[in-house]
């Protein structure tokens, strides 16, 4: 693995934990659904930096799109397993759940 796939990898998982942390507070505070409690995390994160849910969660989409394409290019997936069920997991609302 080269040391860009690695660093890759590694933002997207900081990025992802940074998130979930962020949202804990506003999860801990009753019971949600999967859903709910990734709306909930992407609110709180996106509140946190000032800026619209919606911006986040596109930015958040554009991210794992490109890690997946990246994993493309180093030959860790196919373009199937690239565009289904990877690409389309991405595209859902609001985005993937987290836990």
């Amino acid at each position: 693995m080269t040391g860009n796939a690695k660093l890759t990898i590694l933002a997207a998982a900081g990025a992802a934990l940074a998130i979930a942390g962020g949202g804990a507070a506003v999860a801990a505070t009753g019971v949600l659904s999967p859903r709910e409690e990734s709306q909930a995390v992407l609110d709180d994160a996106a509140e946190q930096l000032g800026i619209e849910p919606a911006a986040l969660r596109d930015a958040l989409k554009n991210a794992l799109k490109s890690c997946v394409d990246s994993a493309v290019d180093a030959g860790r997936l196919t373009e199937q397993q690239a565009v289904i069920p990877a690409t389309a997991q991405i595209s859902r609302e609001p985005l993937p759940t987290w836990g």
